[in-house]
């Protein structure tokens, strides 16, 4: 079994059907789409900041995703559990909705983002193709346990291939150091949200790995499991 921070964490149903849709709808109204390396310096996305829009952050509760990402890297007791008063070590860098269309802007190449840790939370399902690729599966072969799925809801989608095909509403967090990619969509549109997130504390597990590695890819190539590297 992997370490928390060298695994992907599947949360199922974070975000509801409705939710979703709306803020769908919401983007779609607005006219300042990106399609530059501005925000993001070495992949050109083509999105749109929630950070920027109040009326899009209203739609969607941080404290929530802080409390997930608090439990999958056993950070401190969340808020939902008695602690209301405690301030959360996390914060966002970044946090926008990314448009994947056939034919255009359809795929993100393997890369590593500059966040310790990052999620996808894809709003849509009528596209063909997509999700998100991570080496660390292809190596894996069918071997999933790197994949955690977190509350008892089964239908959260698939991996296939080394791509993680999650349903509208599912939130997926991962350390941003894995490299990984946008799978090619080949019909329709794909959105998705994505969130860079920046951690005060130091002292956890994850931060030690990325210390000593740099990156949680597939450690075993270099002959040591990501165990052998915390202090």
């Amino acid at each position: 079994m992997h370490l928390p921070a060298a695994s992907i964490h599947v949360f199922p149903s974070f975000l509801s059907s409705s939710s979703c849709i709306s803020l769908l709808v919401s983007c779609s109204v607005l006219s300042n789409w990106t399609s530059s390396q501005t925000s993001h310096a070495n992949f050109s996305t083509k999105d749109i900041s929630l950070l920027d829009h109040t009326s899009l952050m209203e739609q969607f509760n941080s404290t929530d995703v802080y409390d997930k990402i608090e439990e999958a890297y056993k950070m401190i007791p969340s808020r939902s559990n008695g602690r209301t008063n405690a301030r959360s070590p996390l914060s966002f860098l970044d946090l926008f909705v990314v448009k994947y269309t056939a034919g255009d802007f359809d795929e993100l190449n393997m890369h590593r983002d500059g966040s310790l840790i990052s999620f996808t939370l894809p709003l849509s399902e009528e596209h063909e193709g997509g999700g998100t690729t991570f080496e660390c599966l292809q190596d894996d072969g069918d071997d999933h346990d790197r994949v955690l799925v977190h509350g008892v809801n089964t239908d959260w989608g698939e991996v296939k291939n080394g791509t993680v095909h999650a349903r509208a509403g599912t939130l997926v967090v991962h350390s941003g150091k894995m490299m990984h990619g946008g799978g090619k969509v080949t019909k329709n549109n794909r959105y998705v949200l994505v969130g860079f997130l920046h951690v005060e504390s130091k002292d956890e597990d994850m931060f030690r790995l990325c210390k000593r590695l740099a990156r949680f890819d597939a450690p075993e190539k270099r002959g040591y499991s990501a165990e052998d590297l915390l202090p």
